[in-house]
């Protein structure tokens, strides 16, 4: 089976369905199921808030039997299981959450983070649907870039940053804030384009 797109985003492996999610760049999201592989392929539809929010992806999560999707307009709700008008659903449109999205991940309370292309970090509370938004200021325990290239949550459900020029972030619950990791703390670079957790131990 041939993907919509030869530029793939992001790939998520569904093990309940049997299915792998290919999140591509201006080919929308191609579902092919491993079974027999066949493929759906599902696009954005001009003026329909309730279909993919665009064909540009970037990520890929799951929520449940849900997943979450990251695209070049925003952030979507996606359920496989539902029918026509029933499978999307934007999530913090009305927030203005329309732009690129780089990044996505949920932490340990239920909170889905959003990382963007230059402007700032989004966390919806996916309970209570409280909504915080951290954008670039200086200062201590500020975020330091608009422009978050990844975001992750390790093991001990700490969420990392990786920043376009700002080296890592980390974010600490306690403070409420950021630290930095960078060419100081022995990073190689301020660039960083990926963090994931490790395996390795001190």
């Amino acid at each position: 089976s041939h993907t919509s797109s030869p530029n793939l985003k992001a790939i998520y492996f569904d093990r309940l369905r049997n299915t792998l999610w290919v999140g591509t760049h201006l080919g929308g999201l191609d579902r092919i199921r491993l079974a027999d592989n066949s493929m759906t392929c599902y696009r954005n539809r001009a003026g329909d808030n309730r279909s993919l929010p665009s064909d540009i992806l970037s990520d890929i999560i799951p929520y449940g039997r849900k997943l979450i999707i990251g695209s070049k307009r925003g952030v979507c709700l996606m359920d496989p299981d539902a029918k026509g008008q029933d499978v999307f659903r934007p999530l913090l449109w009305r927030e203005g959450l329309t732009y690129a999205v780089s990044s996505l991940c949920i932490d340990a309370r239920n909170r889905l983070w959003i990382a963007t292309e230059g402007r700032g970090v989004w966390r919806y509370d996916l309970r209570s649907g409280a909504v915080r938004r951290f954008t670039q200021k200086k200062g201590k325990g500020q975020l330091a870039n608009n422009y978050v290239t990844d975001i992750a949550v390790d093991r001990q459900g700490t969420v990392w940053l990786a920043t376009a020029s700002n080296a890592i972030q980390q974010y600490v619950e306690a403070e409420d804030g950021f630290r930095t990791f960078g060419e100081a703390e022995g990073l190689e670079g301020d660039c960083v384009y990926a963090t994931a957790p490790s395996s390795l131990h001190d």
